[in-house]
């Protein structure tokens, strides 16, 4: 993901034991993903080592009934946690703080409340489930699942491909 200042962010995952760690993550990560696309070693191989984190991922196995109780309002990773799969994890909580301060304005506390409750939680719930839907197929490890969604990523149309490519290697580029 391309940041300001000629600087990226990237991330990686592989279905591994909770807790795991390495000696060293930046060559246990190159092992892993060093022989993938061009770009992806490149990547890798400008990234100080000591910027190379790992962390188990967690998301909430069951979204809550209610995102409000009384006064008090979940935002963010506490109200719908999801996987990184779609990159919306933290733009939804800034959705969730713009859409209850905009609801606040109109003076009604629990109307508000109400309101931001019933837009939040069905515009996060698809989120969340696609997230989850994207790792499953994308952490597949049945042998039919892996063949079905490799053969599905293979018949992507090339210019789908080539776009998605050029972004990477723009990314990339110094």
């Amino acid at each position: 993901m391309p940041l300001p200042d000629n600087q990226m962010y990237w991330f990686a995952t592989e279905s591994t034991p909770e807790g795991g760690h390495e000696a060293d993550e930046k060559t246990a990560v190159l092992d892993r993903f060093g022989t993938w696309y061009p770009p992806i070693r490149e990547c890798i191989d400008n990234t100080p080592a000591e910027s190379i984190l790992r962390h188990d991922i967690y998301d909430l196995a069951k979204m809550p009934s209610t995102f409000v109780r009384n006064r008090t309002v979940l935002l963010g990773d506490a109200a719908h946690a999801m996987t990184p799969n779609l990159g919306q994890g933290a733009g939804q909580a800034i959705e969730d703080a713009a859409t209850l301060v905009l609801l606040l304005r109109s003076g009604d506390i629990t109307a508000a409340l109400a309101r931001h409750d019933r837009i939040r939680r069905a515009r996060t719930r698809t989120l969340w489930r696609q997230s989850r839907l994207m790792g499953k197929a994308a952490q597949a490890a049945n042998s039919v699942a892996v063949h079905l969604r490799n053969s599905l990523l293979r018949a992507t149309p090339p210019a789908i491909v080539s776009r998605s490519a050029a972004r990477v290697a723009k990314w990339t580029s110094p």
